[in-house]
């Protein structure tokens, strides 16, 4: 199994716990690389949710996750790739979101597939432009 760079709705979750396909990706792959990858992005997203919805317990194991990890903060480069992805993709006709243009962008600065079960999302991007290959972990 290669080493990638997880999606917010992939390690949104490996928190959950509920998708019994990405768990056993999500184990597998823990045992072979021994942590995951993700950008400061993912977190924000994720603290974001758990906030708003007031889910303290959630938050404290979400934290601890996030320490045990390896967390990419997005460079300048990766605001300026992005910058000109989602612009390309507007004038396609595509709406995409900062968020998901700097996870792409980290990805392709990095050389990393994305694990994602949005696969659409990220298409849109390639079409823009964007060098990344993809992994759907929600496919069998």
């Amino acid at each position: 199994m290669r080493r990638v760079l997880l999606d917010t709705d992939i390690l949104s979750e490996i928190l959950k716990g509920r998708d019994l396909l990405v768990v056993r990706r999500a184990v597998a792959y823990a045992e072979e690389h021994g942590r995951f990858t993700y950008t400061a992005v993912s977190i924000h997203e994720i603290l974001f949710g758990l906030h708003y919805r007031d889910a303290t317990s959630q938050l404290r194991h979400a934290e601890v996750c996030f320490n045990e990890n390896e967390v990419i903060l997005p460079v300048l480069e990766d605001y300026t790739t992005a910058g000109r992805v989602r612009g390309q993709a507007r004038r396609q006709g595509r709406q995409l979101t900062l968020d998901d243009c700097l996870i792409g962008s980290v990805a392709q600065r990095l050389g990393l597939p994305v694990a994602t079960g949005n696969a659409g999302h990220f298409e849109a991007m390639r079409l823009a432009g964007l060098s990344i290959e993809l992994e759907n972990w929600r496919q069998p």
